[in-house]
């Protein structure tokens, strides 16, 4: 009896948490989708409304306290930033008296660690005029993408505010000003050019509790953007401050669910899962994968009441990105011309229109991944040495599968030739049976040759598998080595 009671009081406990996981998991799954639902309604209400993330005065951005407290741990790009926005304040006082939404800050540094290019980017709403970039809604992004991304997406360049404003040094606002004009009319060309040398950058959203979730509303206080890029290299770090401990843990569990689900939407709807096929790995869209693999090796951390999710990647990612840029660069003009400067739509279409399809690429856009930035030697090197691989372990597995065959057709063959020869004692003629003797036992030569041939095969297979690997692996040395010195270039 005893023994029963404990069957079933284990049996009812194993139950029990089913339960209580089943319903875990479908609150947390509930969670997550109602999540991603209100602030796909927070983002449409935005859109249709014209509403921002939300500003704080221009004065209180440009204080030196507020400076210190964002870039006090690097002293000279303090010194510098102070510097250029005095001089910028100088020349344009009403700034001042405007509303930020954004303060973007980019810089330059040498070998040495020395600044240099400091240029601060300011979105918000100033009295100076009126500037509202958003997508239009028959551009590139409306029909590609699903609609509720493309709501984020639009949401991210209309909250930022009305106006722009760039504070730098003479010589650096014009080369900035091409950079930005370019970026605007779909031709990434001035900054692919500008990031000869790698470009350290650093957004603050001083009252971003608009643009994060509903749910994160109350609980994160400012959010902090910086990293670096260069052509084969780049790393981000998103810093979120929190009101408390106990928010830091709500902001870094629900950004992970939304990290996870960001993950199965690049995998799944827009077919960027890797699946090996007959020629190697394969995935549908090249930037859906890489933009998956970036996401799913970015780690979440919390220290007191901050989240840090912070991520590095290389070339292929930072194509993506640009390649963004170009297009978003190119649905901007076309919206600037129909809505801004009132000109027929067909017009402008005429007038952006390139041998690519939908004309929201430029004339020397190039499809893959390896455009605007081409593969370094040592990537090209690693890339041809893992083709190499793949090309012998499908000689190696074709030459397996011979030489089993011949196995099989040698046995069958000999098993044959015995069958032949017992039959040809028994019913056959002495001269018949000699000539029948002699034919199986030429069937069962060719056979054992073609198994030797088929080994022969297999041997040589195998032997250039394991060159092919060998160099492969100094291949990608060579490749980590280059990316470890990209690494630090950027990370001094």
């Amino acid at each position: 009896m005893r023994l029963k009671a404990n069957k079933r009081m284990w049996l009812s406990l194993a139950i029990l948490l089913i339960v209580i996981g089943g319903v875990y998991g479908g609150a947390r799954a509930y969670r997550v989708g109602q999540l991603a639902y209100d602030f796909e309604a927070q983002v449409r209400y935005m859109i249709e409304n014209g509403g921002t993330i939300g500003s704080v005065p221009a004065s209180a951005t440009f204080s030196d306290l507020y400076l210190e407290a964002i870039f006090g741990h690097h002293p000279e790009l303090l010194d510098q930033l102070r510097g250029v926005i005095r001089r910028g304040l100088a020349a344009d006082p009403d700034v001042d008296l405007g509303e930020v939404a954004a303060l973007i800050v980019t810089h330059r540094e040498n070998e040495d660690g020395e600044v240099s290019d400091v240029v601060a980017h300011m979105v918000g709403t100033f009295p100076l005029g009126r500037l509202n970039p958003q997508f239009h809604r028959d551009g590139f992004f409306r029909h590609q993408i699903d609609e509720n991304i493309w709501d984020a997406g639009n949401t991210l360049l209309r909250f930022a505010g009305r106006d722009m404003v760039m504070f730098a040094d003479e010589g650096v606002a014009e080369n900035q000003a091409d950079v930005i004009d370019g970026i605007l009319n779909g031709n990434i060309r001035p900054l692919v050019e500008k990031m000869d040398q790698p470009i350290f950058y650093t957004a603050v959203l001083p009252n971003p509790r608009r643009v994060v979730p509903p749910q994160l509303r109350h609980h994160v206080q400012a959010m902090l953007y910086r990293g670096a890029i260069a052509p084969h290299y780049g790393r981000s770090e998103l810093v979120l401050l929190a009101n408390s401990r106990r928010s830091a843990n709500y902001t870094m569990n629900v950004i992970n669910d939304l990290k996870r689900v960001a993950e199965i939407a690049l995998k799944t709807k827009f077919d960027g899962a890797e699946r090996e096929v007959e020629w190697g790995t394969y995935a549908g869209l090249w930037w859906a994968a890489e933009m998956a693999e970036t996401s799913r090796s970015m780690t979440i951390a919390r220290e007191e009441n901050l989240v840090r999710l912070s991520t590095e990647y290389e070339r292929v990612m930072v194509n993506a990105m640009l390649k963004s840029l170009e297009r978003f660069g190119r649905d901007w003009r076309r919206k600037r011309l129909v809505q801004e400067e009132q000109r027929d739509p067909r017009d402008v279409d005429r007038e952006m229109a390139t041998q690519k399809p939908v004309h929201y690429w430029s004339e020397e856009h190039r499809w893959g991944p390896n455009w605007p930035i081409a593969p370094t030697p040592e990537e090209r090197a690693a890339d041809e040495a893992a083709q190499a691989v793949r090309r012998a372990e499908r000689e190696l597995h074709e030459a397996q599968i011979d030489l089993d065959r011949a196995r099989v057709t040698a046995e069958r063959a000999e098993t044959r030739a015995e069958q032949a020869r017992a039959q040809v004692a028994i019913d056959e003629p002495a001269d018949r049976q000699v000539e029948m003797v002699e034919i199986t036992r030429q069937v069962s030569e060719e056979t054992r040759e073609r198994v030797v041939i088929a080994e022969q095969r297999l041997a040589t297979a195998e032997a250039a598998l394991t060159q092919a690997m060998v160099e492969r692996d100094e291949a990608e040395a060579a490749q980590a080595r280059a990316t470890e010195a990209r690494r630090e270039q950027l990370t001094r």
